[in-house]
């Protein structure tokens, strides 16, 4: 009877149900291990995914650019160590621990020109990261003053300085800083004098008195280029945000207005760091083999400067309505 059934191409009733167990049975594992399949997958991609937004939070936080950076430094301290002309040969020394862009390597060589004598600084905006001065705290055991307006930056450089730093949270004016800065111990002399509070920087400096650093760091706006001694006006309440044009470039000082302020001050300009906004002014009785930078003789900003047309910023400003002070 079976022989006569497969003839025909047919199966008795109980080895089609034999037949049909056998096959469900081997679906049943085929979409057993597909599924064990599909949830390795998930996890694989699920971790691809974590892989990338790492990567991500890299890229974002400058992480890839800084060592990048450091790997450049190592190779310039290789190849050109030694035998360049100043500025060039300081220049060389440049890389980035703490601070924005490459300006630790600059401070600390600088000092080696100059000398630290107390190793002490002020750091006025100090931001997240303690600024120019964070690096000198806490590589080389330096102590001063950093000065922040927002409370969770106080907080974040607090339990990263301290106490060996003394963090305090207030917004610095030409009308408090030489108070501020007795109050807290740093009269006289210090070795570092850093600002940074992009609005009226050219005014505190002008204003502060109560100390004689060797070696003062400020940054400048590049937008206002390198032909107009230029700054924002005075006021205690400037925050550049407010402000509705392009880039936020309404804020701080050009840097021929803050190299005539160094020089009535007794300094005179010995570095920009290349790819940042910060200018090195040093003392004039120290390291004077050290020559002065000419502000015209510096390509900085060329390219923002473009972005704002064949005149630069002034006409967006002044359509703005917005003031500069000539110094």
């Amino acid at each position: 009877q079976r022989s006569m059934l497969r003839l025909f191409g047919m199966v008795s009733r109980d080895e089609f149900n034999a037949r049909t167990k056998r096959l469900t049975s081997a679906i049943d594992e085929s979409t057993v291990r597909l599924a064990k399949r599909l949830d390795r997958l998930d996890q694989q991609f699920a971790e691809m995914n974590r892989q990338i937004a790492g990567l991500d939070t890299i890229a974002r936080t400058g992480r890839l650019r800084k060592i990048e950076d450091n790997v450049d430094a190592l190779v310039r301290h290789a190849f050109l160590n030694g035998g360049l002309p100043e500025p060039q040969a300081t220049l060389a020394r440049r890389f980035r621990g703490l601070s924005q862009h490459e300006e630790d390597g600059l401070t600390v060589a600088l000092f080696e020109r100059i000398g630290a004598d107390t190793r002490r600084f002020i750091e006025i905006g100090a931001g997240v990261n303690g600024g120019n001065s964070g690096y000198l705290a806490r590589e080389c055991g330096w102590t001063g003053l950093m000065l922040e307006v927002d409370p969770e930056r106080v907080l974040r450089l607090q339990r990263r300085f301290g106490p060996a730093v003394r963090v305090v949270e207030t917004a610095v004016t030409r009308d408090n800083i030489n108070a501020v800065v007795t109050e807290n111990g740093l009269a006289g002399d210090i070795d570092l004098l850093s600002i940074d509070i992009d609005s009226v920087d050219y005014w505190v400096w002008e204003e502060l008195s109560a100390c004689r650093p060797r070696l003062v760091i400020v940054e400048y706006n590049p937008l206002f280029g390198t032909e107009r001694a230029v700054t924002v006006p005075y006021d205690p309440e400037f925050n550049r945000r407010e402000f509705d044009v392009p880039r936020s470039a309404y804020y701080g000082a050009s840097l021929p207005a803050l190299v005539k302020l160094g020089a009535r001050k007794g300094y005179r300009l010995a570095l920009l760091e290349p790819r940042g906004v910060n200018a090195f002014f040093v003392r004039d009785d120290l390291a004077r083999d050290l020559p002065p930078l000419r502000v015209d003789h510096l390509p900085i900003a060329s390219e923002l400067v473009a972005d704002f047309g064949p005149d630069g910023v002034f006409p967006v400003l002044e359509r703005a309505g917005l003031a500069l002070v000539h110094v």
